[in-house]
């Protein structure tokens, strides 16, 4: 690991589903991505992350596969993925796969295999029982499947179409390798690594996440594909403490690159099973407070992937922002994000500033977890009616982040020129196309590129290796923070309220603000303005 390119990059991460449709049958496709790649180049994005392309029953938008091997027919094949690495190649961008290395869907070969014999070595591929106990699926219900064939329950964290992978078994282990250097031959740099905090799970102890024998899996997987690929790319999904992120990425444990911390980007979140359901909002110092112990905590010591939304999250300037000041909100949050130590992952949309939509029926939601939730919660349990709970997945549902992508102002906001589409395109879009905010230099998708400028431009190096340090100004209204570098600072200033904030500042050097008025040293901040100083022209 002594190429660490990825300090550097800039992630833009695409749900293809919902990215860009080429051919009219509602569904985004691979297609469509290279047909976009100008649009992230010109962005100043270096590295696309995928969700999910392989083949799959689809249950759960391709996080339940069904073969590692084969791109699924409805992004395409993998002639055209080829050619995706290829143009991308030329726009000097790297590829991330999305790799689901918990769990298989249940129409893999392996669990086809595993239900049909006991014998077969592919049943100890999964997690089997006579008995079940009282596990829950994070999706609501039982996380125990029964087999009638086989007179034995399967274990699922997530849907009962995602059976989970038992990685005690040696050969699960290299059947992952095995995949992640196919994909590496095919020319990606790397994978976000779904799930990863539940491959060391012991059942029979209840432990499921973070089991301590999963660092060893790490390392074994890891050094194995990096006897090829040293300088391969990975990050996984966790819901860590820094404790137990330093275990994952402590540069001499040689596991894992960065891992997503969650408690930021959810601090909205009440407390319960369906606390992202009832969002609130808290105080800017609760905030500065989790922004600081992350920064100071994984300095020299590892590096932190930086994130406010993706595909299992709402739009960020809804959690976080105003709806009365959209614009000025999702630039704030952009700032807060880019201009911190680590690496920025932008979700597609959120360089435009994209909000919630609002689902006016059931019928209109398609995501399997609020499925399951609404059949626990209102059909069995009954504790809410069905408007209750419309309203509930108005505020947390993960389809808020999977709606088609505005691109023009055409049939379907440019996502295909059909008269379909998989899920719904939000009326609130409309104002929020892309093609008009390239052409406008104080659109959110502007500030994005600014900020990014920012970041591979002069003050690089203070960016990437700089320390962090919270600024004190007397107004709670207000977000700030230093960024240090020997002799060298950089101050970022964000009014993060409704209201205008009067604040003195004695350095008067501005290199960006998000609403172009001049600086002086009385200065009064409108509602959710950055402004970021430096200590060098």
């Amino acid at each position: 690991m002594n190429n660490e390119w990825w300090k550097e990059a800039v992630v833009y991460q695409i749900y293809p589903k919902s990215f860009c449709d080429s051919n009219n049958d509602g569904i985004g496709d691979l297609e469509g991505i290279i047909s976009k790649l100008d649009y992230i180049k010109n962005l100043g994005i270096d590295t696309i992350w995928l969700s999910p392309i392989y083949e799959s029953p689809m249950e759960d938008n391709g996080y339940d596969i069904s073969n590692y091997y084969e791109i699924s027919s409805l992004y395409g094949d993998m002639n055209v993925f080829d050619r995706l690495i290829k143009e991308a190649k030329k726009r000097n961008i790297k590829i991330l796969l999305d790799l689901v290395a918990n769990h298989t869907s249940t129409k893999h070969k392996w669990f086809l295999e595993a239900i049909k014999d006991k014998n077969s070595k592919y049943h100890d591929y999964y997690f089997f029982s006579k008995t079940k106990d009282e596990k829950k699926s994070s999706f609501g219900g039982e996380a125990w499947e029964y087999v009638p064939s086989l007179d034995e329950y399967y274990y699922h964290y997530f849907g009962v179409g995602q059976a989970d992978l038992n990685w005690q078994n040696e050969n699960v282990r290299k059947e992952i390798v095995n995949i992640m250097l196919f994909w590496l031959n095919k020319g990606v740099s790397g994978f976000r690594l779904d799930a990863i905090e539940l491959i060391g799970k012991d059942l029979k102890n209840n432990v499921i996440a973070n089991g301590e024998i999963l660092h060893s899996y790490l390392r074994e997987v890891m050094e194995e594909v990096r006897k090829s690929y040293p300088d391969f790319f990975t990050v996984g999904e966790g819901w860590p403490n820094v404790e137990i992120m330093l275990k994952y990425t402590a540069n001499e444990r040689k596991e894992i690159n960065e891992l997503f911390q969650f408690e930021v980007p959810t601090y909205t979140w009440k407390e319960g099973p369906l606390g992202k359901f009832s969002c609130v909002r808290r105080s800017n110092l609760e905030l500065k407070e989790a922004l600081n112990k992350w920064q100071q905590g994984i300095h020299n010591k590892s590096y932190l992937p930086l994130f406010w939304e993706n595909h299992d999250l709402t739009r960020s300037v809804n959690r976080f922002g105003s709806l009365i000041y959209p614009e000025s909100s999702a630039k704030a949050l952009a700032a807060i994000l880019f201009l911190e130590e680590g690496t920025p992952f932008i979700y597609q949309g959120e360089e435009l500033g994209l909000v919630n939509t609002v689902f006016e029926n059931l019928d209109e939601i398609k995501d399997i977890e609020a499925k399951m939730l609404y059949k626990e919660y209102v059909e069995e349990k009954k504790l809410y009616t069905d408007l209750e709970f419309l309203k509930m997945l108005n505020v947390g549902c993960r389809d808020q982040g999977r709606l088609p992508m505005p691109w023009n102002s055409s049939l379907n906001l440019g996502f295909n020129e059909g008269f379909k589409t998989w899920i719904k395109v939000p009326n609130e879009y409309e104002k929020m196309v892309a093609s008009s905010q390239i052409l406008d230099d104080n659109s959110v998708y502007s500030f994005y590129k600014k900020l990014i400028s920012l970041r591979k431009g002069k003050f690089k190096e203070i960016l990437i290796n700089g320390s962090f340090k919270l600024l004190d100004f007397s107004s709670t209204n207000i977000i700030a923070y230093q960024r240090l570098l020997n002799d060298k600072k950089l101050d970022v200033i964000v009014n993060f309220s409704d209201e205008e904030t009067k604040i003195e500042l004695k350095n008067l050097n501005i290199i960006l603000g998000s609403h172009n008025k001049k600086i002086n040293k009385e200065y009064t901040l409108s509602p959710y303005e950055v402004i970021v100083l430096s200590s060098e022209v």
